[in-house]
């Protein structure tokens, strides 16, 4: 096999994954690979860890993982290779993902506006929680974040880098149910912020966002970088929202 065919290996630990209460969670594991894979967490090609470990990090039997990564399977988001070198890979997804428009015309005002309430609460949480807590590693992180997203080719790669950002954000919190709610939060909203025929979200006033919570991170100001992410989602919020009363019902 050559180098450009090896398969990207995940971390044995994947941190933007939380674990769930109870056995029987087969639906909510599924969602929450399927999000992992869409926002590109779990990239094209990446492998899996092993079902044991995977179903351990998050709190489940392994029939429930297994049960979970057959329906994974049925979509066509996973394969399962047998032998030497196998294991579960990630799959190309090109075309799955509805368009911003289509996917945000399925919220009613209010409950778009309650799930942004939501949002920004949880928002404001992890970055004062991560400018206590934040590693070496983590603002490292970060900053290759931000320096992915600013130099985002289209629409789709600006949707994956943004996420990541925010979900790494979350990891820095090093809360993972703080990280889980986030990465819930990526999957509905990133693709009518960012998608085309549905873009609602300003680029450079994003990157300019990222910019001002690693600054509040690396001074070590929760008030700064709370109040920082606070406006971050206030602009996306409102974006959205208007987006949302200009599409016809």
């Amino acid at each position: 096999m050559s180098e450009a065919q090896k398969a990207i290996e995940a971390p044995a630990a994947l941190p933007f994954l939380a674990p769930l209460p109870g056995e029987s969670r087969t639906a909510e594991v599924a969602r929450q690979l399927e999000e992992s894979i869409e926002l590109g967490l779990l990239p094209t090609g990446s492998r899996l860890p092993s079902e044991g470990d995977l179903a351990e990090q998050m709190g489940v039997s392994a029939m429930t993982l297994r049960e979970a990564l057959a329906s994974l399977r049925e979509q066509g988001l996973i394969v399962t290779r047998r032998g030497r070198g196998g294991g579960s890979f990630v799959q190309e997804q090109a075309g799955r993902r509805r368009s911003g428009a289509t996917a945000l015309r399925g919220y009613s005002l209010n409950d778009l506006r309650d799930l942004l309430d939501h949002q920004g609460a949880i928002a404001t949480a992890i970055a004062r929680l991560a400018a206590e807590r934040a590693g070496a590693e983590d603002l490292r992180r970060l900053h290759a974040d931000n320096e992915r997203f600013e130099g985002a080719a289209n629409a789709d790669a600006r949707r994956r880098a943004d996420a990541r950002f925010h979900v790494d954000l979350a990891v820095a919190s090093h809360s993972s149910r703080l990280t889980g709610e986030e990465v819930r939060f990526q999957g509905e909203l990133s693709g009518p912020l960012w998608l085309p025929r549905g873009a609602a979200a300003d680029p450079v006033a994003h990157a300019a966002g990222h910019a001002a919570i690693l600054a509040a991170l690396e001074r070590r100001s929760p008030e700064a970088a709370g109040a920082a992410a606070e406006t971050a989602v206030r602009s996306g919020a409102e974006a959205l929202l208007t987006r949302r009363l200009e599409l016809p019902e």
